[in-house]
């Protein structure tokens, strides 16, 4: 198990999870967005069962992503976003 950072933040507009303030401004120069939230290590998320890479946070975001790729039968697997970062 891996130890926690000091501050995890969460691009809203992509949903990209990043690990440092330095995360941040690369992911910011790459994109130029720069709208980010501070998210707790043991936030609840869910995860594409198949690539572990998708990231749902709310069980609504993965119900319409099932309707979005009409794959009824898409599967998630339940973890935190510490529990994410310990996946990769």
């Amino acid at each position: 198990m891996t130890a926690a950072p000091e501050m995890i933040l969460k691009c809203n507009k992509t949903g990209k999870i990043l690990w440092s303030q330095q995360e941040a401004s690369k992911h910011a120069e790459e994109t130029n967005f720069q709208d980010f939230s501070e998210i707790a290590g043991d936030l609840k998320i869910w995860l594409d069962k198949e690539t572990q890479r998708k990231i749902f946070y709310t069980l609504e975001e993965v119900d319409k992503f099932k309707v979005r790729i009409r794959e009824p039968n898409f599967e998630v697997i339940e973890t935190t976003v510490l529990g994410y970062r310990d996946i990769l």
